[in-house]
């Protein structure tokens, strides 16, 4: 232990007598494990640590599949049958997310969002309120469920954190509840993260009656399980897919094809974000190998000046294993305080990504340094230190006493020798040019994704949600007199063009679909029915979001009373659903609306990228708002002005109609439609960075490593240059061996590039690996700009050569 202090020490001091080898070193190896380390504490956060559950790895969760594959919510009466008939569960429990309640009292109303549950959701789970406790049995009884749970942030916040809270009364949606507890502070539920992002302030137990739990035509219900203890996943969807059957023969006209599919509960919630951050940490390992090359190379160049030093070292007696442990000691010191920058460096990227990063990644807020993480980044440092400190210790064992401490021992070396250092350069090439294409792609498809035409104009479009309180507003012409009140006060603001109404606004997750039936086609088998989003409009919505119509027209006043029963549909309905002809006239039936006939297609419109840029517009029916005002709508108002200036006159209006009802989560269109490619411009943007990062090291790398044999081969150079070579004669060598070694590893970089495209295609919109011409742009871009770097790298070292004076390289060598 002495001997490795006593290296350590000598190692720290040869380290600060060379302080811009130093300098350069950690800074590099503090970028390489910085990155590395903020990406894993992502991956640690979001893919790697357990749940915060009781026994998570027992947590499924449960949905149907269509006849078309598609997951889709769970009907009452299925979940109520699954509960009561598996055999591969302890409990399972259902929830709906999100449900908007209205907070009464105090200066102003506050909408929240909220989730109803079943009350053995929060044991089944594992999770126990801060303050209080959970929903008890009872409380699934009618009228005997008006108890909730609340945030601990809403305690904080609208509470001023009143240790008293638990048994008091609060008015959500017009009606008396009982808090019941407080969560704790990190409890977040649903985690969520792929459509819907927002955090639950409200948890109040289902208000389902017996009747209600047996509906099998409306699915809106999310299914949690916990396994019986050694029960598999395998097993779980064995014994699903046989009451899946056994319903579907009970209940042909609703379950009739459907089957189940058994997920684990982290995988639901992290499975989407999975191949991306896989992507990452690829990305930003290439980085730390491109870090350690450098630093290895920094090393190699620096034995060369430690010659002499080395020589005399081995003559007073040192052997092979003392150098190289004692080499090895000075790189492990390196890595120690690169370690500790990047740390740090990795701690502000954190922080900077909770503040700037996009908050539809599940579990982002769970992000945070950790033991995990600092282990990862201790081992880190300690692979780093072999992996660019065992070369040079093993070369620096290898010296030649005699020969190094002989006058001129370092005389001409020839560049071939040096087949380590010009690996590692190879290497950084190599590794940085597939970076770059990798980055590149990501760009493209970023690029491509954002100006895909989402069949709206967002331009000065702001958007509110109405949240009405049930109770106050349960009659429907009551809620359709609100609405119409509302509209008719909007559009009589300066600046407004156009105003609407809708239940379900795109790029937001809000989805409701139904089955079709064509009137004269024959009915279809259960299982095989054709389906649309089912939409509910008032009339100018067109024109307010800027869809185009393509041919009919626009609903107006008459028809949303009772007995007129028109439709209009948007093309991909047309496309999927109707034979070729004339769509105006035709007519259909749908499953939302059993008893209301028939509905006669008086418009058609274009497609509207309802659930993202990057999926197919699929079939929509809309509806007159007034035959079906429902209790929460989202109101569209185009501005001429910045439409953000709009949101606090149409909060005016809102509260002239009401006062105690709220105008919530205002945002522009525009942000709604960016919110929703956050995920993949976070991703595109850190590929970005890394590649950046990694052209800068590799410039580095290639100029230090030439700059380096430069000095090697000074007795050469000064040499040639006697002898009539000319300046640019030695430049010409110089840049004529640095950009080989950049051809070779950017030929192999190519390679990589393709194979990990290949992989990749998956992830990237628009880019196919059955698309060359992505791939070759893409290749011919980053391998310019990395020649490009690569070439002023290399005249920077090749013009110091030229500017030596030949006496004086003869003499000083």
């Amino acid at each position: 232990m002495s001997d490795f202090l006593q290296d350590l020490h000598y190692g720290f001091r040869v380290l600060i007598r060379n302080p811009l080898f130093t300098t350069v070193a950690i800074l590099t190896l503090a970028l390489g494990i910085g990155a590395s380390s903020a990406v894993f504490t992502a991956v640690n956060g979001i893919l790697l640590r357990p749940l915060p559950f009781g026994a998570p790895d027992q947590l499924v969760w449960l949905a149907n599949v269509g006849s078309n594959s598609e997951e889709s919510p769970v009907s009452p009466g299925d979940f109520s049958d699954w509960r009561r008939e598996n055999q591969v569960f302890q409990e399972v429990g259902a929830f709906i997310a999100y449900v908007p309640y209205n907070i009464s009292g105090g200066d102003l109303p506050e909408q929240v969002k909220g989730v109803v549950t079943t009350t053995n959701l929060f044991p089944m789970l594992g999770v126990k309120p801060r303050i209080g406790n959970t929903f008890p049995e009872e409380a699934s009884q009618p009228g005997r469920g008006r108890i909730a749970l609340i945030s601990d942030r809403l305690w904080k916040r609208r509470f001023g954190a009143d240790s008293n809270i638990v048994g008091q009364n609060i008015i959500l949606n017009g009606q008396t509840f009982s808090v019941a507890g407080v969560m704790p502070a990190d409890f977040r539920f649903p985690i969520i993260g792929h459509k819907l992002a927002e955090i639950a302030d409200i948890w109040a137990p289902l208000p389902f009656n017996q009747q209600q739990m047996q509906d099998r035509g409306t699915r809106f219900f999310s299914v949690i399980g916990r396994l019986k203890p050694g029960t598999t996943t395998m097993q779980a969807q064995a014994n699903m897919n046989t009451l899946a059957e056994k319903l579907g023969q009970m209940y042909p006209a609703t379950n009739a094809g459907q089957r189940v599919k058994v997920t684990t509960l982290h995988e639901h919630f992290v499975g989407d974000t999975r191949p991306a951050l896989v992507i990452l940490l690829g990305a930003v390992g290439f980085v730390l190998l491109i870090a350690c090359a450098n630093v290895a190379n920094l090393l190699l160049a620096r034995i060369g000046a430690r010659q002499r030093e080395i020589a005399i070292r081995v003559a007073l007696g040192a052997g092979r294993s003392r150098l190289i442990r004692q080499f090895l000691t000075e790189s492990l010191a390196l890595a120690l305080v690169g370690g500790l920058l990047g740390l740090l460096l990795a701690y502000l990227g954190i922080l900077l990504t909770l503040k700037l990063g996009p908050s539809n990644i599940p579990r982002l807020q769970e992000v945070h340094l950790n033991p995990s993480v600092l282990a990862f980044t201790l081992s880190i440092s300690a692979i780093t230190t072999i992996f660019f400190g065992l070369a040079p210790a093993l070369k620096a064992s290898k010296a030649n006493p005699n020969e190094n401490l002989k006058e001129g021992g370092a005389s001409s070396i020839n560049f071939s020798r040096h087949w380590t250092r010009s690996a590692f350069v190879i290497s950084e090439m190599a590794l940085t040019l597939a970076l770059l294409v990798g980055a590149g792609l990501s760009l493209r498809s970023f690029l491509g994704l954002i100006y895909v035409d989402p069949g709206l104009n967002a331009d000065n479009v702001v958007i509110g949600e109405i949240p009405l309180t049930p109770i106050k507003y349960l009659e429907a012409e009551k809620r359709a007199g609100f609405y119409q009140r509302v509209l008719q006060q909007a559009e009589t603001l300066p600046g407004v063009e156009a105003v609407s109404l809708t239940d379900s606004l795109p790029f937001t997750g809000a989805d409701l679909s139904t089955s079709v039936e064509i009137e004269g086609e024959p009915k279809p088998r259960p299982g095989e029915e054709k389906r649309a989003g089912y939409r509910v409009i008032s009339p100018n919505y067109f024109r307010t979001m800027g869809i185009p119509f393509m041919r009919g027209r626009d609903f107006s006043q008459p028809d949303s009373q009772d007995g007129m029963r028109y439709v209009i549909v948007n093309q991909a309905f047309i496309r999927q659903n109707l034979p070729p002809g004339e769509a105006i006239g035709k007519r259909f039936t749908n499953g939302y609306e059993e008893s209301g006939g028939p509905r006669e297609i008086i418009g058609v419109v274009g497609d509207v990228k309802h659930f993202g840029l990057d999926e197919e517009a699929k079939p929509e029916i809309y509806v007159p708002y007034l035959q079906n005002p429902g209790f929460f709508m989202y109101l569209a108002v185009r501005d001429r002005s910045a439409a953000k200036n709009a949101i606090g006159a149409i909060r005016n209006v809102i509260l002239s109609v009401d006062k105690g009802e709220p105008l919530a989560n205002t945002k522009t269109m525009e942000s709604i439609i960016s919110d929703s490619v956050a995920a993949q411009r976070m991703s595109m943007v850190l590929l970005l960075v890394f590649g950046a990062l990694a052209l800068g090291l590799a410039a580095v790398g290639i100029y230090s490593t030439l700059a380096s044999l430069v000095i090697e081969r000074t007795l050469e150079i000064g040499i040639r240059m006697a002898l009539g070579a000319q300046r640019g004669d030695i430049i010409r060598l110089i840049l004529k061996q640095g950009m080989r070694l950049v051809a070779i590893g950017a030929a192999i970089g190519l390679l990589g590039a393709f194979m990990l495209t290949k992989i990749a295609s998956n992830l990237l919109y628009g880019v196919k690996t059955s698309d060359p011409g992505a791939l070759m742009a893409a290749s011919a871009m980053a391998s310019a700009l990395l020649v490009l770097v690569a070439l002023i790298a290399c005249y920077l070292s090749a013009h110091k050569a030229a500017r030596l004076d030949p006496l004086i390289a003869i003499k000083y060598a």
